[in-house]
């Protein structure tokens, strides 16, 4: 199934001969053999490409499927006969992979050196199917998810307040009404991200229009671009500690509009977990109480 799976991705029967460090005979005949066992063709070959054929599509999908499930068998063996380590694969939204989960991860390591984390960085749907897919071990979201395969364990509570570049003239503000700002451009992310959706409710709730969105897909652009006068924002507390300190960009609440949301941790709603991502969901939970910036 692996050999499969390899050249359906490349295309090609060579270089999956060469990931697979198999010779190219070898791959054809484990093909043919697929072949003969389903009784169909499975892929189209041409002189310098191969292509799946409707039945090869639905190989391709199950078999990923087989292959992450074989791979998550062996990790849960490994537990049993070797304790804590191995492959953990972790998703995170923009705001929590990038400005508060790699410490956490450093500290893990320090205290789990046998677990080989790997991190996965998307927007909150993106990370929410990644493991209703078991593609991800644990995913670390903000936003409200709710899907019948998927556990959802609360980690910390978040805000969200308005950014405003330095020379805004609201900056050192602490609290403004939602109408002043009904003249400003706003920066935000793109729709399918907890942040977004925070923002599409707050102007929806208030019957607010912005004056002009635009949209980026990175928190670190939108930043820049408050930065630089571009317009204004809304993002947590967590994005913005650096530039807070170094005078750049300030935070301000809205006037009788709290916006509160929960970074939360998502599983499969499996019974069984490898002892690697169940210490790491625990160790997750006490660092990111630790380590939540002050209100």
């Amino acid at each position: 199934m692996r050999v499969f799976v390899t050249v359906a991705k490349a295309k090609n029967f060579s270089r999956a001969a060469e990931q697979l460090h198999l010779t190219q005979p070898a791959v054809s005949q484990h093909i043919r053999s697929l072949e003969e066992t389903f009784g169909t063709l499975l892929l189209e070959r041409t002189n310098k490409s191969v292509r799946l054929t409707p039945a090869g599509e639905i190989l391709l999908q199950e078999g990923e499927k087989i292959l992450h499930q074989y791979e998550r068998m062996e990790r849960l063996i490994h537990d049993l006969t070797q304790g804590t380590g191995g492959p953990l694969s972790i998703g995170a939204s923009y705001t929590f992979g990038e400005y508060v989960l790699p410490r956490i991860i450093s500290a893990f390591g320090n205290q789990y050196p046998g677990v080989n984390p790997s991190v996965t960085i998307a927007n909150t749907t993106e990370i929410a199917e990644g493991v209703r897919r078991r593609r991800l071990d644990i995913g670390i979201v903000e936003g409200e998810v709710h899907h019948q395969e998927l556990t959802i364990r609360h980690v910390a509570d978040d805000e969200l307040m308005v950014v405003l570049p330095a020379e805004h003239p609201l900056s050192g503000q602490q609290i403004t009404p939602l109408t002043n700002l009904a003249n400003e451009n706003w920066i935000l992310r793109e729709p399918g991200s907890g942040t977004r959706a925070v923002a599409d409710s707050l102007f929806q709730n208030n019957h607010f229009t912005p004056l002009k969105v635009m949209e980026f897909g990175s928190i670190q652009t939108i930043k820049e671009s408050v930065e630089a006068g571009m317009g204004i924002t809304l993002l947590s507390p967590w994005a913005i500690r650096k530039e807070q300190f170094w005078g750049t960009l300030f935070p301000i609440r809205i006037k009788d509009c709290p916006l509160h949301r929960r970074f939360t941790a998502l599983t499969h709603a499996t019974s069984f977990h490898t002892q690697a991502m169940n210490h790491f969901l625990r160790f997750l939970i006490r660092e990111v109480k630790l380590r939540t910036p002050p209100s």
